[in-house]
């Protein structure tokens, strides 16, 4: 007894294409097929119609400029065929281990920055600014490195807001080394809790003396009128959105902001491109303070330059 169905099978393609994917299947089984031919297979069975690659994690996220070594990626729905490529450095070869861990030999380039990697599975997707190539030493903090918390989570490197628009506080229990050149990193995540109100002051932090505790470095983010969500950071003195100290830059999606300290110079970065500097001579180390109540924060480095 037969069985009739109205409706094609989709299998990659119509049901009437079944039998070329079979044979190719059976061919595949017997060792016949090239590696092309293989390919094809998974695009007609599996890549074609898998999601898009998911990257979680780079480790180690950070390297040495002009260095050959070992990168883990780890996400979802990574393939054994898939291609790994990033402006930081050349690929040399990828070893898949699972479809949620591959290992990925990489030359780092002499240039220093954060840098993109994109992965395709047959769906191409880049991810931006994961890679970080840097001349010095990378610290991160661990959860137990922040003192005071209130109203915030807090896992190592990132931390998010228990309660939309209740103030998120904590401060990092780390020097930042006047004596020396330092970098210092974060991404602003919009929070998932809530809607943002216009006018507020959503997130911050700031870099004070240790001692003195006078401000070096006052980061903000506003919502200001009827603009998008904005940029406000603060060098020098300058205590309003009015101020020249103000600059404006869009968040509406995650973008890299580094400080650096070098030889009496602080340089703000955003996304690798420098927007504001400030010539300021420290002559104490400073601390870092956060306050954050619409805008979680993440990837938070501090980099002793050499």
């Amino acid at each position: 007894m037969g069985i009739y169905s109205r409706y094609p099978l989709q299998f990659g393609k119509e049901v009437e294409a079944l039998p070329d994917i079979l044979d190719l299947r059976a061919s595949n089984l017997a060792g016949d097929l090239s590696t092309g031919e293989k390919d094809a297979i998974r695009l007609k069975i599996g890549t074609a119609i898998s999601p898009a690659p998911f990257l979680d994690e780079v480790i180690p996220d950070s390297y040495l400029p002009s260095t050959t070594g070992m990168f883990k990626l780890k996400g979802s729905f990574f393939t054994e065929n898939m291609t790994v490529t990033t402006t930081g450095g050349t690929v040399n070869y990828i070893t898949f281990n699972n479809d949620n861990d591959v290992d990925v030999n990489i030359t780092t380039g002499a240039t220093e920055g954060s840098f993109p990697v994109t992965i395709d599975n047959g769906i191409s997707k880049t991810f931006s600014e994961v890679l970080l190539i840097v001349l010095g030493n990378v610290i991160k903090p661990i959860t137990a490195n922040w003192l005071s918390p209130v109203n915030i989570n807090i896992k190592d490197d990132e931390l998010n807001i228990l309660f939309f628009n209740s103030i998120g506080s904590a401060q990092w229990d780390r020097d930042f080394d006047y004596t020396r050149n330092w970098s210092f990193r974060f991404k602003p995540k919009l929070s998932p809790l809530g809607e943002i109100n216009s006018g507020d002051i959503v997130s911050g932090l700031k870099l004070n003396t240790k001692v003195g505790d006078t401000t070096i470095f006052d980061f903000r983010i506003y919502n200001h009128s009827t603009q998008f969500f904005k940029y406000f950071p603060v060098l020098s003195g300058a205590t309003n959105y009015t101020s020249p100290g103000f600059i404006t830059l869009e968040i509406l999606s995650q973008h890299f902001i580094e400080i650096r300290y070098i030889e009496g110079v602080i340089y703000m970065y955003y996304d690798n491109v420098i927007v504001k500097t400030s010539s300021t001579v420290l002559t104490e180390d400073l601390k870092l303070m956060v306050s954050i109540s619409q805008f979680d924060l993440e990837d938070i480095k501090y980099i002793e330059l050499a």
